[in-house]
């Protein structure tokens, strides 16, 4: 039989993240329960952290360091902060290049359509593709 206790001693004492802690109980608990025997983890808090973000120098080094067609989608979705899925469902339809407004009429999943006003340097960039 396998000790189920040598294994929570590791759980707890190792020097890893409590969402990976849970995650080996769990993977450990299937393959228990596989084999014939119980195993119930103990469950460990996770600690949440905030997210990276990056500044907006870091963003503009990303935009132009890759290829026009990428680039303008990039800068697209810094400014407009749309999802990626709603950026790639625009037609030449959803842009009026005058007033400098986007329309975001098929949005993803959870989200509202909406209206954006776009910048000059989209503006410039999606002249070329539109």
């Amino acid at each position: 039989m396998w000790d189920t206790e040598e294994v929570e001693k590791y759980r707890i004492n190792s020097e890893i993240t409590n969402g990976h802690k849970n995650s080996i109980g769990f993977a450990y608990q299937d393959w228990c329960r596989w084999n014939g025997f119980e195993y119930t983890p103990t469950r460990f808090k996770r600690n949440d952290k905030l997210p990276y973000i990056p500044h907006e120098s870091e963003l503009d080094q990303l935009i132009t360091g890759n290829r026009k067609k990428i680039g303008c989608f990039l800068q697209f979705l810094k400014e407009s902060a749309c999802k990626p899925i709603e950026a790639w469902r625009l037609t030449p339809e959803d842009f009026d290049l005058k007033q400098q407004i986007c329309y975001i009429n098929e949005p993803a999943k959870g989200s509202n359509p909406r209206v954006f006003k776009m910048g000059d340097k989209l503006t410039a960039c999606a002249l070329q593709y539109i």
